[in-house]
C-alpha cells in the first residue's frame, strides 16, 4: 500500500489479525494504519504522485522487494 490507508485493505486486515493471522506489509508510510497493524512492516520511501485524481506513484521498489523476497525464500528452502 503507498498510502497505507486505504479503509477496504484495513477493515480486512482488521478482521483477519482478530482471527490470528500474522500480517506482514509493504507500505510507503511506516506510521500507516496498516503498517501500525501489521506484525512486520516492510517500509519503502517514494514521493507520491498523482495525474490528476489517480495515485500514479511507481511500484517498482515493492516489486523488487517482493523479488528479493522470493528469491531469497528459494535459496532457503534448496
Amino acid at each position: 500500500s503507498v498510502s497505507g490507508e486505504t479503509n477496504f485493505t484495513v477493515t480486512h486486515l482488521n478482521k483477519l489479525k482478530q482471527e490470528g493471522s500474522k500480517i506482514v506489509s509493504i507500505t510507503n508510510n511506516t506510521f500507516s494504519t496498516i503498517a501500525k497493524i501489521s506484525d512486520l512492516n516492510i517500509p519503502y520511501y517514494v514521493t507520491e504522485e498523482f495525474f490528476e485524481e489517480a495515485n500514479v506513484t511507481t511500484q517498482i521498489p515493492v516489486v523488487y522487494i517482493l523479488e528479493t523476497l522470493a528469491h531469497e525464500i528459494h535459496r532457503l528452502n534448496q
